[in-house]
């Protein structure tokens, strides 16, 4: 079966909004540009994470919708066809103490859906620019309900006004043998009053454990970059080489997709039928005359369709998942991470070196919820070539790459003031600073879905002459709440000692749903 790639990203978009969001068992459509948001005659509920919301006398301005916000449901329940239901990021803040007047940016909107009786879909709206306005632009963004999602910590940044959210820490540490260390950029941190302040959250179904949390607070040269790879070690930016060209491994040109840091990201190469193949992007860069060593530098993030494709593994297991997790506490750290390897859910690296292709390093998994930037570097193949020829390599669909650069220039001077956790005071008023500021056996805990800690940390005074950015370290590992029911399948469990099984597994997975969408005529 021939599939059509101009609907990548519909199909896609639908797909994971019908498994992983709940599916009503409506057919959801596209609505064409213009079509207003029908507030006045529907009851609007609002949608974030596990948290609902009850919207009542609702104004839309140009940027936003803003209404009378309540926990409980303050008229009797309509009918489906008469409800609206709005999809919002874990990022938006609402006013506090509720019931209270508060304001619903467009910007923090996922999506908008309503059941039409008239045709018996439901329409999916997706969020543009416009007074009252929701424009049908059909794209993968951040879609998924956070009842399904399986990532790890988040993490907020304080500009004085609010917390905004910044990122996530120690992704794919999923059993305390793949604990790690992180290091995220914060490019957004401010000092505010002496101080950079921080939210450390649980918004998913996890049980985390974070055993180290400090800000590294670095001085540079100006009109430099800083980023930390994942080493620990720091890295300046100074001359970043633009791609010279950049294709898949199947020959398409995605030099436009990244080249530049605009969100326009390459999503991943269509499964057309089930195989072990990865996906992949080789680009060409100048090399710098004398260029001995090169630092990679990407802004990518793992896809959603990666967390669910993880999700259906887990489902195998049945009722032996937990025995299997429990088994995976004693596991070698190198077996697992040799097997994420092989089943191409890391990104990995390779540079040409005499013709052939020599693997350099992986950037470790992102988590899907916003786009990072990360580096490694790497010594360069001996020779005088002018060129060098790099290629990263995944699993179809696991990654959403939106840039892409090559900087050659030998890592200047730093300073690095490394500023422990001043305060840190969880949900119930409990300083739990002492658990987060040694590499050691104590760990703060966040078992439950709402459970957070707002992290204060002393900012050094500001340099002379010189640039500053932060970035946060931290250490720890989370284990993913899961309880699959039924047998497990032992025969498909067992093949996936297979390299590239997994990969076969999502394969498999994507074309059964997307052959029966089609069949259904989504």
């Amino acid at each position: 079966m021939k599939i059509d790639k101009n609907l990548l990203r519909l199909v896609v978009t639908i797909l994971i909004t019908c498994l992983l969001a709940g599916c009503t068992g409506y057919n959801r459509v596209v609505l064409p540009k213009g079509q207003a948001l029908p507030v006045e005659e529907k009851a609007v509920i609002l949608h974030r994470g596990f948290d609902t919301f009850y919207l009542y006398d609702v104004k839309i301005t140009t940027d936003q919708l803003d209404a009378f916000a309540y926990k409980e449901r303050q008229e009797p329940r309509r009918s489906k066809d008469q409800e609206l239901h709005i999809y919002a990021l874990p990022t938006l803040e609402l006013a506090e103490p509720l019931p209270a007047r508060t304001a619903v940016p467009f910007a923090a909107i996922d999506r908008v859906e309503v059941y039409d009786v008239s045709t018996g879909k439901t329409i999916f709206y997706s969020v543009g620019i416009g007074v009252g306005v929701l424009a049908a632009v059909v794209a993968i963004v951040a879609i998924i309900v956070y009842l399904t999602k399986t990532s790890c910590p988040f993490i907020y940044t304080y500009d004085g006004s609010s917390y905004e959210f910044a990122g996530e820490i120690y992704s794919g540490a999923t059993h305390p043998p793949l604990e790690r260390h992180d290091y995220l950029p914060l490019p957004a941190l401010e000092a505010v009053d002496g101080e950079y302040r921080l939210k450390l959250a649980n918004e998913v179904r996890e049980v985390q454990h974070t055993n180290l949390t400090e800000l590294w607070v670095i001085d540079h040269p100006a009109g430099s970059e800083v980023l930390v790879d994942k080493y620990g070690v720091a890295h300046t930016l100074t001359e970043p080489q633009s791609l010279a060209n950049a294709a898949t491994l199947g020959g398409e040109d995605v030099l436009a997709s990244v080249g530049v840091a605009d969100g326009a990201c390459y999503m991943g190469a269509i499964p057309e039928e089930a195989n072990a193949d990865v996906d992949g992007i080789v680009m060409t860069f100048a090399r710098p005359r004398g260029a001995t060593r090169a630092k990679l530098v990407i802004q990518a993030k793992n896809s959603f369709w990666l967390d669910y494709a993880y999700g259906q593994f887990c489902e195998l297991f049945g009722d032996a998942y937990a025995d299997w997790f429990e088994d995976q506490k004693d596991a070698s750290a190198d077996e697992l991470r040799r097997w994420s390897l092989e089943q191409g859910i890391p990104l990995a690296v390779y540079v040409e070196d005499g013709g052939a292709w020599r693997f350099v390093d992986y950037y470790h998994i992102a988590g899907p919820m916003a786009a990072r930037r990360d580096v490694l570097a790497f010594d360069l193949p001996a020779g005088a070539s002018d060129e060098v020829k790099v290629k990263l390599e995944f699993g179809p669909l696991f990654w959403e790459i939106d840039y892409i650069a090559l900087d050659c220039s030998p890592d200047q001077p730093v300073r690095i003031h490394i500023v422990p956790v001043t305060s840190a005071v969880d949900e119930g008023g409990r300083d739990v600073a002492p658990l987060l500021r040694l590499d050691d056996d104590h760990y703060y805990v966040q078992p439950n879905v709402g459970e957070h800690a707002f992290l204060t940390f002393a900012a050094p005074e500001p340099p002379e002459g010189l640039a500053r950015s932060t970035v946060l370290h931290t250490k720890g590992h989370y284990e993913i709440i899961r309880n699959p029911q039924g047998k497990p399948d032992l025969k498909l469990l067992y093949s996936f000692q297979k390299p590239g099984r997994f990969i076969e597994f999502s394969q498999e997975l994507f074309l059964n749903h997307y052959r029966a969408m089609v069949s259904r005529e989504y």
